[in-house]
């Protein structure tokens, strides 16, 4: 029994504490988070755009707010990567933390998007007419009416998302 935990302390010694290997876990966590938190919140920012396309009377700006987003939802993350790096800004002199985060945001987006835009749905348009009935314009009704409802809706699944 003894070598066997003198093992697991050889194999944690050999992993984190042998030359200072702890450090490159440190800059690994730094970097996962700043990933993460960069691209989640330029993500949703970017979504609330590619939502507002989807709702426009366009239908030149929603049938391309609908190809980008199913175009970067079907893709695996991995293989955009690999695009964005290698290909797209594979000539440009970005530095490769730069153009992960801009995958990932325009990634994020893209669920982002469907997820604010089903969230909007859900609102009952009877309610919106009702306040438009009221005397409220349109801005009015989806500030005071459609928004409060929506957020209701959007914050589980928007949670899960994160």
């Amino acid at each position: 029994m003894n070598s066997f935990f003198e093992e697991i302390y050889i194999q944690i010694y050999v992993t984190f504490i042998y030359e200072n290997r702890w450090k490159f876990f440190i800059d690994g966590l730094w970097m996962t988070l700043l990933l993460t938190f960069s691209s989640f919140i330029l993500g949703t920012l970017l979504g609330i755009v590619f939502c507002r396309l989807k709702m426009s009377r366009s239908v030149l700006l929603r049938r391309i707010s609908d190809i980008i987003a199913s175009l970067f939802i079907q893709i695996p993350t991995m293989v955009l990567l690999m695009l964005f790096v290698y290909v797209i800004f594979g000539s440009s002199s970005l530095p490769v933390v730069l153009v992960v985060i801009i995958c990932l945001t325009i990634k994020t987006a893209s669920y982002m998007s469907d997820i604010f835009y089903t969230s909007v749905n859900t609102v009952n348009k009877g309610e919106i007419e009702a306040a438009r009935t009221l005397g409220m314009n349109r801005y009015q009704a989806f500030f005071n009416v459609m928004l409060p409802q929506a957020i209701d809706n959007v914050l589980p699944v928007y949670k899960n998302q994160f």
